[in-house]
Formats: structure tokens, C-alpha cells, sequence
């Protein structure tokens, strides 16, 4: 096949969408055709494909054997492919291999380190970029913030800020946005309101941003009022605005509580977070039914829950037997008694994606533990008998250990494993199973 006639082929096959694996059939057949030409071309849009890791690392290998790692063109597809499969490291080894470089590919090191999450690492990449006489543009400052942001640097962020007052580049909608993220973080609210009101133009990206730098910092009825403006300047809520109120939705009034119920009512759309914001927002403000009642309406509208959804929901599931009162009353008692015979809650055997600070009442409240308190207050003297589908955590594990002992019952829990038999704060699995 003459040279004419591969390339007519190619710019067909150009227009047709197609299969990565399609492309590196045809890939296979140009380089055994002695062709590096069409193959760095094919190359080249194999690479626009979003591969995955291992066939990416082929596309390098030949890119290498054809004497071309130092294309530019071929180098940042490179980068942008290996940061979209998360591999800063190999990202890096691109960037290194560059004897040019401009800004773009600043850009893509910089968002490949910070994406994730080796923000200090973004940092000095951006040093280099400056020390090297390159002009951030409007791309580079919002990651840098966000590293500024995420790692709380807030010097480094000052720093940044008067660079952009210098260049007036704090004007842009997505470095003001950053800015106020930054601000937030790092506890200044006071200047973070500053950015947000001299913006001269705001998108729900703004006003999300906003409203997450009063909820980070626990301020709920500001976060509302934000919520409240936002719809008076006719920006609509969305679920990054139920996200952004996550961190302060406890304890609140039950007019926030009606306003955080409007806000998820009128979304066009919700998605998970959504949902699960609304839940919490019912359990953390003593909304047990409700929190059940959307949960069903939830499972009905065919959005599967994820581990917060059933570790937000689940408490108020406990809470309609008929003596959960009196369950979780004898519970505290028996918590406080294990805690001084030196039980620590073993935060590990909770949820991870739930915050540090509510894990410990997820474990309170393990089916075991209220299972043993059932079986307490029911029964005398006897053997309690539990069965359990899953294997038993490892705190559950230790507290059914230190209730034999306080209780002097013998407890006896079959997991999918084995039988546990615990008698005076000692199981016969020798804490193996």
C-alpha cells in the first residue's frame, strides 16, 4: 500500500468513530508498514481516545521507538492521557522528558499533582513555571488556588491574590471563584464575602462556593441567606448547593430546616448528594419519619443509596421499635460503664465515608449492640443467642466482650464465620476470626 493511499485511509477513518481497539489494529498494521509518519499520526488520535493505562503505556513505548517522545504535540496528549488515568507520576516523567515547554503544559502538571491531592507538589510546580518566566494565565490560577485551598496554605494564597490584583486577573469569574474557595478554607470568611461581592459577574459555581465557606465554617443561617439571595438575583440552586451545606446542617431551626426542604424541592434535578444532604438534614434536626419517609420516596424514584444514605438513615430505622427508647437508654448506660473499663470506639470498623466525628455514633448504634440491649431487657439470666448475615466488626467484637463482663451473661453471636461465645469480657475465637 503506497503512501498516497495509507493516508486516504486514514483521514477516512478520521471521520468514523471508533473503538480504541480498532485503532490500535490499524496502528499495528502502519508501523509494521514501515510508515512512522501515518503512525504518529494515528498515534496521535489514539491518543485523543481516553486510554487506559495499559494500553496508554503501549502508545508511549512505540511514541519512544519512533524517536518522537519529544514531540510537543504528542507530549502534552501524553500528560493530559496519563493525569486523566490519575498517574501524576508518569505525567511527570513526560513533563521531564520535554526539552520545550510552555504553559499548557504548567497547566496540565500543575492539575495532574493537584487532582491528586499532592497539592504542595502542584506548588512548586507552579514556582518552577514562574522562576522560569512563564505568564500563569487564566487556566493555571484556579488550580493553583485550589491547591492553595485544599492544603490550606493561606501565605501561598495571599501571595497569589496580589499577583492577580496586579494583573486584574481577579476579575475572571473562575480565579474568583477560586479565590472565595481559598478564602474559605482557610477560615477567612470576611475576605472571602469581599471576592464574592466585588465580582463583576457570578455563576452557581460562585454562589455554591459561598454558601460552602459559611456552611465549612458552621455558620447555617448565613449559608441560608446566601441560598436566599441566590434565588433573588434569579440564580437557581443545584446539587452542588445541597452539597455545599453538608458540613452545618445539625441543630438547626425548623425555618432553615423548611428552607433547606424548598431548595431540594425545586431542583430540576437531584442526584445522590442531594438526597442524602435532605436526609441528614431531617436526622442531625430530630426529623426521624421524615428522613425514612424520603428515603423510601428516594428508593422509589430508582436512585441507588451509597454508604452515607444508609449510614445517615439507618438510626431512624432503629428508632420506630417500640421500646427504642428504653433500648437506647440502657445502651448509654452500658456505653458508659464499657468506657470505664478503658473500651475506645474503633473508628476503623465504621463507615470511612462518613465524617471522623459521626463514626463513633455509627457504631453506637451496630445491630449487635442494640440486639444484645434488646435481649437484656427482655430477658433474665439466661444465654443470649444473636445470629448475624455479616461478619461481626471489630468493635462490636470488643463490646460484646467488655457487656459479659459488666452484665455477667453469657452472649453468644453466630456470624457468617463462626460462633462467638463471650463470657467474663473473654470470646473463645481468641480475637481471631
Amino acid at each position: 500500500m503506497n503512501h498516497t493511499l495509507l493516508l486516504s485511509v486514514l483521514m477516512s477513518f478520521y471521520k468514523m468513530p471508533r473503538h480504541i481497539s480498532e485503532l490500535q489494529a490499524l496502528l499495528s498494521s502502519f508501523h509494521k508498514s514501515k510508515n512512522p509518519l501515518l503512525a504518529l499520526e494515528l498515534l496521535s488520535k489514539a491518543l485523543d481516545q481516553n486510554p487506559d493505562i495499559k494500553t496508554l503505556k503501549n502508545f508511549h513505548t512505540k511514541i519512544f521507538h519512533l524517536n518522537s517522545h519529544q514531540n510537543p504535540s504528542l507530549g502534552i496528549k501524553l500528560m493530559r492521557s496519563y493525569a486523566a488515568c490519575g498517574e501524576p507520576k508518569l505525567t511527570r516523567k513526560v513533563f521531564d522528558e520535554m526539552s520545550e515547554r510552555n504553559v499548557v503544559f504548567y497547566n496540565v502538571m500543575i492539575r495532574s499533582y493537584v487532582n491528586n491531592y499532592l497539592y504542595n507538589d502542584g506548588l512548586f510546580v507552579f514556582r518552577d513555571m514562574v522562576n522560569g518566566g512563564f505568564r500563569p494565565d487564566n487556566y493555571t490560577y484556579p488550580c493553583v488556588l485550589k491547591a492553595c485551598s485544599c492544603s490550606e496554605n493561606l501565605s501561598f494564597g495571599l501571595q497569589i491574590h496580589g499577583d492577580l490584583l496586579k494583573v486584574r486577573m481577579d476579575l475572571n469569574l473562575f480565579v474568583g471563584n477560586g479565590l472565595i474557595a481559598m478564602y474559605g478554607k482557610c477560615g477567612c470568611l470576611v475576605e472571602a464575602r469581599r471576592v464574592f461581592d466585588e465580582m463583576l459577574c457570578r455563576d452557581v459555581v460562585s454562589w455554591n462556593s459561598m454558601v460552602a465557606v459559611y456552611a465549612h465554617n458552621m455558620r447555617f443561617d448565613d449559608a441560608l441567606e446566601i441560598c436566599r439571595e441566590m434565588e433573588d438575583f434569579g440564580q437557581k440552586p443545584d446539587g452542588g448547593t445541597m452539597a455545599s451545606l453538608m458540613p452545618a446542617v445539625a441543630n438547626t431551626s425548623s425555618e432553615n430546616v423548611l428552607c433547606v426542604e424548598k431548595i431540594f424541592m425545586n431542583l430540576e434535578r437531584k442526584n445522590l448528594i442531594s438526597w442524602n444532604v435532605m436526609i441528614r438534614v431531617y436526622m442531625k434536626n430530630s426529623m426521624p419519619t421524615k428522613a425514612v419517609n424520603l428515603y423510601l420516596q428516594m428508593e422509589k424514584s430508582g436512585v441507588e443509596p451509597d454508604a452515607i444514605t444508609c449510614a445517615s438513615v439507618l438510626p431512624a430505622c432503629d428508632t420506630f421499635h417500640p421500646q427504642s427508647k428504653e433500648i437506647y437508654k440502657e445502651l448509654a448506660v452500658l456505653m458508659g460503664k464499657m468506657k470505664e473499663l478503658g473500651y475506645v470506639p474503633e473508628t476503623d470498623s465504621a463507615l470511612h465515608d462518613v465524617e471522623e466525628e459521626d463514626k463513633e455514633g455509627h457504631l453506637a448504634v451496630h445491630s449487635e449492640k442494640l440486639a444484645i440491649v434488646f435481649a437484656l431487657l427482655n430477658t433474665q439470666e439466661s444465654q443470649i443467642r444473636i445470629t448475624k448475615n455479616l461478619r461481626v466488626c471489630g468493635d462490636c467484637h470488643i463490646a460484646a466482650k467488655l457487656i459479659s463482663k459488666i452484665v455477667e451473661r453469657e452472649i453468644v453471636i453466630r456470624d457468617t464465620n463462626r460462633f462467638h461465645h463471650f463470657k467474663d469480657g473473654v470470646c473463645s475465637c481468641g480475637d481471631y476470626w
